[in-house]
């Protein structure tokens, strides 16, 4: 299967999950990654997708560690499969962290009625 078809598949899949998918364009940088995946809760997913066999550039690997020195979630992806994994664990992040947040506005809400 093609890259392109790949990040189609995956795309959708996410788009009919209520995540917002949103292309990247950097004219002239070299490295972005794909696709930015905006999860609940302030959450990101950054996927280079690749066709099965293919490699990372020097310049999406150093990409890839600026984000995870930020603090972000990036991640490369060879298969559709692969990507369901790494897009429910990250998913999953994003809905502990959504009820954590509720909690947290109760709590203050609670504390400032009392």
């Amino acid at each position: 299967m093609k890259e392109k078809d790949i990040e189609k598949k995956c795309r959708l899949f996410a788009e009919e999950r209520g995540v917002l998918v949103r292309k990247l364009s950097t004219a002239g940088r070299r490295g972005p990654f794909d696709r930015v995946y905006i999860l609940p809760a302030g959450q990101t997913l950054w996927v280079e997708h690749k066709q099965p066999g293919g490699s990372e550039r020097p310049a999406q690997v150093r990409e890839y560690e600026k984000l995870q020195l930020r603090g972000h979630h990036a991640v490369f992806c060879w298969t559709f499969e692969e990507f369901k994994k790494v897009f429910g664990r990250a998913l999953a992040r994003a809905d502990i962290r959504d009820r954590l947040m509720k909690r947290a506005v109760e709590a203050a809400k609670d504390a400032a009625d009392a």
